[in-house]
């Protein structure tokens, strides 16, 4: 099954304070919001449930599913970061390991 890859992951952090969790494709989004959602009804959270299958059917471009997925995170006070945040920890976690390399 074709995952339906994002071009960039959406990252959140869920209400257990410092879990962060990483979705890069429409089908996890899916997962997400089907299994582990912690608001289980609202109209962002129903949009995002329709706007993955119809990803997942090949009638909507994977953008669709990404933006939806985000307007659910919003509506269930999930707190989503900030490419920049997500960019600021790639560059500090490859410093971290170019350090721990010499």
């Amino acid at each position: 099954m074709d995952l339906k890859t994002w071009k960039h992951a959406v990252v959140f952090q869920t209400h257990s304070l410092g879990t962060i969790h990483t979705v890069k494709n429409t089908k996890a989004a899916a997962e997400w919001l089907l299994l582990y959602w912690p608001l289980s009804q609202g109209d962002d959270h129903s949009a995002a449930m329709e706007a993955c299958l119809r990803v997942l059917e090949g009638s909507a471009p994977v953008e669709v599913a990404r933006e939806a997925f985000i307007d659910a995170c919003k509506e269930a006070d999930i707190f989503v970061l900030s490419a920049t945040f997500q960019k600021t920890r790639r560059q500090q976690n490859a410093a971290v390991n170019n350090r721990s390399s010499n």
